[in-house]
């Protein structure tokens, strides 16, 4: 008789507790994307740069609910594409921030739909670009600037490595080290007796400590208020 009279004591409670459980989650997962690519306003070309730390695409959402939102940061790939999924359906304010380039234009309205993607580019001026080729181990370049630069560009550098893969970050000129980079102050040099003349440089190869063969290389320039602008990556061999 207790055992029973227990049973009916909680039987509301066991009710109530499948009930709770029964509730459908009416949350709806973030399903929605935005996807594009930042070009060069003269060349419509990519800019040629690194990853991470070459730039990114901030995105703020624009809803009544949430008048100040955190923003977005979506991280520009070497070659300034981006992509994200996993975001929220609505309305979003998105503008190129934070790399090699100056981009004179408002930010963008991109609306984003339920299980969706939207596509948003942007044409911007790099501060610099650079044409580079190697003979051996000597680098011929021609840096040129667009007319919206009016920076002063402080360093020029030289890279190779076994991989493609080539910016500041990932080589070194420390002594005793792999040597595989190689810095060229210009900050006390005219601009104007650098821009769109040809230049050399020799990298040395026994300095390198390393076997001849086929390896990549790169240039890079900056200016003291941005991040470093690349030629593209070259393969050559040194004989």
């Amino acid at each position: 008789m207790k055992k029973i009279k227990s049973l009916i004591a909680i039987l509301p409670l066991l009710i109530l507790l499948f009930s709770a459980c029964g509730k459908v989650d009416t949350y709806t997962p973030p399903n929605s994307g935005i996807f594009g690519k930042v070009v060069d306003a003269q060349t419509g070309l990519p800019l040629e740069s690194r990853s991470p730390n070459g730039g990114s695409i901030r995105l703020l959402q624009q809803d009544p609910k949430y008048p100040s939102p955190g923003p977005i940061d979506i991280i520009l790939q070497a070659k300034t594409n981006y992509n994200a999924e996993l975001l929220f359906a609505g309305t979003y304010k998105v503008v190129p921030r934070d790399g090699p380039f100056q981009y004179f234009g408002d930010t963008v309205k991109a609306v984003l739909p339920p299980n969706g993607k939207t596509q948003v580019d942007f044409k911007v001026d790099p501060y610099y670009r650079i044409a580079a080729s190697v003979v051996d181990s000597t680098f011929t370049y021609t840096i040129t600037a667009p007319t919206s630069n009016t920076s002063k560009m402080q360093e020029i550098i030289f890279l190779v490595g076994k991989s493609p893969i080539l910016d500041e970050s990932v080589s070194s000129n420390t002594t005793g080290m792999y040597i595989n980079l190689w810095k060229k102050s210009v900050s006390g040099v005219a601009d104007n007796t650098i821009l769109g003349i040809s230049g050399t440089y020799n990298i040395g190869w026994v300095t390198t400590h390393l076997p001849k063969g086929e390896y990549y290389f790169r240039v890079g320039a900056r200016t003291s208020v941005a991040r470093y602008n690349y030629s593209p990556v070259i393969k050559a061999t040194v004989h």
